[in-house]
């Protein structure tokens, strides 16, 4: 098995104690020192940049092998996998709302997400119907991609990673009409309070995290088996500096982004206006 412990817990850390293996140690700065030239200097440069940008226990523990009871995984193994039990259904139901969660990408390397959830209002529950990573699209594109979508599903909202390349989404659906009144912009500062945009409350990324960790484990949320957003789940940790500050850590967090946006919606506790005709 060849694998990297992210804390004192878990299946790979358990087996540093197994007697049934035997554990061979290797840390990065070993490697770089045993390269050839130029190699040596350029993962040795690599390593010092990362040190800095790390802190102490994240380097320790991703570079040097060495687990570290300060991080610890955000989304345990045991509730990713009792959440993750939604199944893409074969038609939509018109009985529903559906919520659109995106956090948008470039032209670069880092992938897009688009998350698609089935809202229970009776039960306030969200239930995963698709998942879509996207890679090397421009702005243009996505948003043609959330509009098709929309045609689809009717979104009851949209809700925009609108920071950074994600402006160019957000801007691009307000100037739809089919989409310009149901585009919500959530980063990682603030949100809106009305509609004009007047009044904004600020909003946390870590708001947004711990509110699907809680909906999680509530039994209010069902994810899609994609291994993608395995993947990302497993990959949030968090630990605290020595001065007490949180710091929240991953190193795949696209589908997270996009799923945490889209569950946001059960926080919002909007009223699901309806029409009715009265005989007088």
């Amino acid at each position: 098995m060849l694998g990297t412990t992210w804390s004192t817990e878990g299946y790979v850390y358990e087996r540093l104690s197994d007697p049934e293996f035997t554990i061979f140690r290797v840390n990065a700065e070993e490697v770089a020192e045993q390269r050839p030239e130029p190699q040596r200097t350029i993962m040795l440069n690599h390593l010092e940049n990362e040190r800095k940008r790390m802190t102490t226990a994240q380097y320790q523990q991703e570079y040097l092998a060495i687990p570290s009871d300060k991080t610890r995984q955000i989304f345990p193994d045991k509730l990713i996998a009792r959440c993750m039990n939604a199944t893409r259904p074969n038609n939509i139901s018109d009985a529903f709302d559906y919520v659109c969660g995106v956090d948008p990408a470039g032209m670069g390397k880092d992938e897009g997400s688009i998350s698609i959830f089935k809202i229970n209002s009776d039960t306030e529950t969200a239930i995963q119907t698709d998942h879509i990573i996207t890679t090397k699209l421009y702005t243009t594109q996505t948003t043609e991609r959330i509009v098709s979508l929309n045609q689809k599903y009717n979104f009851n909202k949209i809700y925009v990673d609108d920071g950074g390349i994600g402006f160019g989404v957000f801007s691009e659906l307000l100037n739809e009409d089919d989409t310009k009144f149901k585009t919500i912009p959530l980063n990682n500062s603030a949100r809106p309070l009305d509609y004009k945009d007047e009044k904004r409350k600020r909003i946390l990324y870590e708001d947004m995290i711990f509110n699907l960790l809680n909906l999680m484990e509530k039994g209010k949320v069902s994810l899609l088996q994609d291994p993608e957003i395995r993947e990302s789940l497993k990959s949030y940790k968090f630990e605290y500096s020595d001065a007490g500050k949180l710091i929240i850590s991953s190193n795949y967090n696209h589908p997270v982004q996009s799923i945490m946006r889209a569950v946001w919606h059960l926080q919002t506790k909007s009223l699901k206006l309806r029409v009715f005709s009265l005989r007088v």
